[in-house]
């Protein structure tokens, strides 16, 4: 599935250093996903995070939701040591 990118996520993950390269390696990479909030508990949408690393092994979190079919990174950072020790050996 390919990603969905405006103004607003583009200058949302460059805000923590995340480059949109590096979030469609994420996803080109396998990565592990769970829900994270559904549609009746916040947005309009179902949200989700992606945890996963990029070609240079660098460890992402990459909160997501659906739209248009297409997969929108709503922002990225690089995992936390919590996220890192829940997630690293579930991604491939």
């Amino acid at each position: 599935m390919r990603l969905l990118w405006d103004k607003g996520n583009r200058k949302h993950v460059t805000r923590h250093e995340v480059s949109v390269q590096e979030i469609e390696e994420v996803f080109n990479r396998a990565p592990h996903i769970e829900p994270f909030l559904s549609a009746d508990e916040g947005d309009d949408e179902e949200q989700f995070r992606a945890y996963g690393t990029t070609a240079k092994g660098r460890y992402m979190t990459v909160p997501f939701t659906i739209r248009k079919n297409r997969i929108r990174a709503i922002t990225a950072w690089p995992m936390t040591l919590q996220e890192f020790e829940n997630y690293a050996d579930k991604i491939h």
